[in-house]
């Protein structure tokens, strides 16, 4: 059977997205070989075959990590050239029949190897990295990142196959990198017996729940300053980030804050809700065409939505059965939003099913079916 190459940017045993390929490819009897970061060497190698496991160099700590941290900061162009080189080598030593690479930083030497030994490249891309890696968000080194750039741009004429997580992230990238015809593999993680509360009784408060980063972009402050304005309403923000630490500081005596669970505990965790947050505002490429995971996870646990209209949401078939959308993520347009449904339970109830009855065409299997479909086309 053919064996796969897959790069991530993450140690793959925190990566849900890379799980997914090498679950999938390895029940499908294909040799998997991750190539993954350096971090948590043996909590990856228990979930994985040690043979197919290939992390970058990185010291595991004291010392030796430190002064590693120094020169990727401080040396950052020629520490991630010499990554390349030993991306190649382990590529090459490695031999694979094709390439998924789910990670930017490593592109460059998935494509030198695609061509050199003229297999199939599959490139995904889950943000959209010609903004991110300039952003403020992401704070990496300006050498790396105006050399990273143009990297897919430069990539694409090497790329087989082209996997993103929305219609609009897919055709951004066309129209500024020149990449195939995305195929959308969802960031959803939906049981394929979907998560079962439409009989739940909803609580005297309205329960608002924000899931995942609290940093740039994610406007999580304009729900903590509505709070003390609002009536029976109660907010948790469940997430982590370099803004989470922050906004815990200006939480109202209506505001929880919750460490994020592992991602095999979320749905029931979210379903202890009514409404999931979306606040992000459109006006940052590098996010707004991946939030859909966010709404995936609240729809797999039945919960209604606030969200500020983005393209990539308003592409989503039937969103508005279940999603208040607010035009913009201020506190006036928000508290419009929220004290319309605490006076509305039974609409909180409708989204709620409706959300549920949605989140059925985005199980497990089906997005499965994608991935497969998406490697054996470039393999042939």
């Amino acid at each position: 059977m053919a064996q796969i190459a897959l790069i991530t940017d993450a140690p793959f045993c925190e990566d849900v997205r890379a799980q997914r390929v090498h679950r999938v490819l390895t029940s499908e009897g294909f040799e998997v070989g991750v190539f993954d970061q350096g971090f948590s060497v043996d909590a990856t190698r228990e979930i994985i075959n040690p043979t197919f496991h290939f992390p970058s160099d990185i010291p595991s700590g004291g010392i030796a990590k430190t002064w590693w941290h120094i020169k990727n900061r401080l040396f950052s162009l020629g520490a991630h050239q010499k990554r390349m080189r030993t991306r190649v080598a382990d590529l090459q030593q490695f031999n694979p029949d094709a390439i998924w690479c789910a990670n930017v930083f490593d592109l460059e030497a998935a494509a030198y190897v695609a061509k050199a030994n003229d297999i199939p490249l599959i490139y995904e891309a889950y943000e959209y990295w010609p903004e991110h890696l300039i952003s403020d968000e992401y704070r990496l080194p300006l050498a790396v990142a105006f050399h990273l750039q143009s990297i897919e741009l430069e990539c694409a004429p090497f790329i087989n196959a082209f996997v993103t997580v929305s219609l609009t992230l897919g055709q951004w990238y066309s129209e500024s990198c020149d990449m195939p015809q995305p195929a959308i593999v969802y960031n959803a993680h939906i049981p394929d017996e979907a998560f079962e509360c439409d009989g739940k009784t909803l609580s005297q408060s309205l329960q608002l729940i924000h899931s995942g980063q609290t940093s740039i972009n994610r406007n999580v402050e304009v729900a903590i300053k509505a709070m003390d304005a609002l009536e029976d309403v109660e907010l948790t923000v469940l997430g982590y980030g370099s803004g989470f630490d922050t906004l815990k500081g200006k939480q109202s005596s209506y505001t929880a804050f919750k460490e994020a669970v592992p991602h095999d505990e979320l749905i029931a965790e979210l379903s202890r809700y009514d409404i999931g947050l979306i606040l992000t505002d459109g006006s940052a490429l590098q996010t707004d065409g991946a939030l859909p995971n966010k709404l995936f996870d609240y729809m797999g646990a039945g919960l209604g939505v606030i969200a500020v209209r983005t393209a990539a949401l308003d592409s989503l078939e039937n969103i508005a059965s279940f999603t208040r959308f607010i035009d913009a993520p201020t506190v006036e347009d928000f508290t419009e939003a929220v004290e319309e449904l605490t006076h509305n339970r039974e609409r909180v109830s409708q989204m709620r099913s409706a959300a549920l009855r949605e989140s059925k065409k985005y199980t497990e299997d089906m997005i499965d079916k994608v991935v497969l479909d998406v490697v054996k086309d470039a393999c042939g």
